[in-house]
């Protein structure tokens, strides 16, 4: 192969690289967002004692039940509130049977 084959074949894998840059950057990603989840990406997996090379495949895999994160993210927070309003309902039942006591004592005096 020639000298000038070959940079000609080096020439388009660089334009083959830019296209695609262009389009990641197109849909928000640059090398700033890259190296942010890169580094978030390898900071949770040394936490967690994953071998490296491993963490980007195992978050890519955890992408695909990313939805199933969020619906049960959703379910956690109705949850909250149900407990909430549960332990308000159960401190107003408290009240009303404290009450009812005291009146019920007070009653059998008259």
């Amino acid at each position: 192969m020639s000298e000038e084959n070959h940079l000609h074949e080096e020439i388009n894998t660089h334009r083959v690289k830019i296209s695609q840059i262009k389009q990641l950057e197109s849909m928000g990603f640059n090398l700033k967002e890259f190296k942010i989840m890169y580094n978030k990406i390898n900071e949770i997996a040394n936490e967690h004692n994953i071998d490296y090379g491993i963490p980007v495949e195992k978050f890519l895999n955890d992408l695909d039940s990313y939805d199933d994160y969020l619906t049960l993210k959703d379910k956690v927070e109705s949850l909250k509130q149900e407990f909430s309003r549960l332990n308000i309902q159960i401190s107003d039942q408290r009240k009303n049977i404290y009450a009812q006591q005291n009146i019920g004592s007070t009653l059998q005096n008259l």
